[in-house]
């Protein structure tokens, strides 16, 4: 596809680099020379200096010939304003980044009444996924599919778990559940395991079905599976104050802890049960006198990533129970100890990958699919794409095992209708379904992509 991505800060420049390795042809915008050079020179695409909201640089970056435009800039004005513009020159599909709390509840608006056919709120975004991760307390992270009917879970293998040293196809057998075991990483290597593979210690294993099966499957092989009532928050990010709303919703206690004192007075008016603390949470004693010791999971979500990663260091030392890290900035996640189950690093770089690429795979839908959500796991080495099977896909109704289906693919789940499916060999795959892939070789844009050409 032929994308226009206007704005090459923290945003854009994540974009550009996602979808340009997806295989799409990216020209970028921004008013600052420099910033263009460099993503010209980093990402290998081509560059325009000028306002993405003005139709001579629009007709200048090809406008007219695209297929999608993307506002990405750190105003939320100037995305809108840039959308209108891009729609009006004839770009086909335009979409916006958001950042602001306000522009939530106006997505209705901007889509039906202006004609922006996407609106994303990265933070938003992030911190919905920190909601599903604290409902299952050992889990990385937690990801949905189909409007939440499965459930993928990124979980590290603790020492004493009852699964170690036993074969898939055992576990299996033993569970009963409608769960699967789809990815593994281990020793920094990606492994799309068959029956056969065995479970080891401080594997990162990633676990398809639904969210109660994974829950229940959790406590079978005793994996921590507290259920979260109460949360300390430390920082004053977007992140944390979406989250903050969603738990209250929940009915989950929150604790917000920030020094910054005019945004503090400015959530504690937005949220209605949240306690809001003013005070610098690196202040000798203070957090443990706020009561972190009793929190079932903290979470530090700061705007800035060196005190996320400070924060979380400090927690895991004194013992704190769940510990949940907000990063935009990938690399320092190295920085961070390897905590197991008792931490989760929710970056907003995985959230952009994922919406980014699952907006564009499914405007480039088939005749026998359509697409829904994509997201890279795994660092990277595999990826995790939910396919819906339409009237066009020509292996409807024959079983997998008559299948020739690529290698290092696995069909890891199929939800029909309200029924989480967990396939084998004798499953077949039916007009309507949505299918889960994982898979890691080459991108999949078709579900006729799992069968050997």
């Amino acid at each position: 596809m032929r994308i226009i991505i206007a704005g090459l800060g923290h945003t854009g420049r994540i974009l550009a680099k996602i979808l340009k390795d997806d295989g799409h042809s990216i020209v970028a915008i921004d008013t600052d020379p420099v910033a263009v050079a460099q993503a010209e020179t980093d990402f290998n695409i081509s560059g325009i200096v000028g306002h993405a909201a003005m139709s001579d640089t629009l007709v200048s970056a090809g406008a007219e010939r695209a297929d999608l435009f993307i506002a990405a800039t750190d105003q939320d004005e100037r995305n809108i304003l840039s959308c209108l513009s891009a729609k009006h020159v004839g770009v086909g599909h335009v979409a916006a980044v958001t950042h602001s709390a306000e522009f939530i509840s106006e997505m209705p608006y901007f889509s039906t009444i202006c004609g922006i056919d996407m609106i994303f709120n990265p933070e938003y975004e992030t911190a919905l996924e920190i909601s599903r991760a604290i409902r299952i307390s050992s889990a990385v992270n937690v990801i949905s599919f189909a409007g939440g009917r499965a459930e993928l879970a990124h979980v590290t293998v603790c020492e004493g778990a009852e699964i170690i040293g036993k074969s898939l196809a055992a576990i299996r057998m033993s569970s009963r559940l409608a769960v699967l075991v789809c990815a593994v990483k281990r020793n920094g290597s990606v492994i799309i395991p068959d029956g056969r593979f065995v479970i080891q210690c401080s594997d990162e294993i990633y676990i398809t079905g639904p969210h109660e099966d994974i829950y229940s499957f959790m406590k079978m092989i005793g994996m921590p599976s507290q259920k979260i009532k109460n949360v300390m928050i430390i920082g004053d990010s977007n992140v944390a104050l979406f989250l903050a709303h969603e738990l209250e919703m929940s009915g989950i206690g929150v604790k917000l802890i920030d020094k910054d004192k005019i945004r503090c007075e400015k959530i504690s008016k937005m949220l209605k049960k949240t306690r809001v603390i003013c005070n610098d949470p690196f202040e000798d004693k203070f957090l443990t006198d706020m009561g972190i010791m009793s929190a079932d999971s903290v979470m530090a979500l700061s705007r800035k990533d060196e005190d996320n990663v400070i924060m979380a260091m400090y927690a895991n030392k004194i013992g704190a129970k769940k510990i949940i890290t907000k990063l935009s900035k990938g690399p320092l996640s190295s920085m961070l100890p390897n905590l197991g189950y008792n931490s989760a690093v929710m970056s907003e770089q995985k959230t952009l990958s994922r919406i980014a690429l699952s907006y564009v795979r499914a405007l480039s839908e088939t005749l026998s699919s359509a697409v829904g959500t994509v997201c890279k796991i795994a660092g990277g080495g595999a990826e995790i794409v939910e396919f819906i099977a339409k009237p066009g896909f020509a292996y409807a109704g024959i079983p997998l095992m008559k299948l020739d289906i690529r290698s290092g693919l696995l069909v890891a789940g199929i939800v029909r209708g309200k029924e989480v499916l967990h396939p084998n060999g004798m499953t077949s795959i039916l007009e309507g379904d949505r299918v889960i892939i994982v898979s890691s070789g080459e991108p999949m844009r078709s579900l006729n992509d799992i069968i050997v050409k």
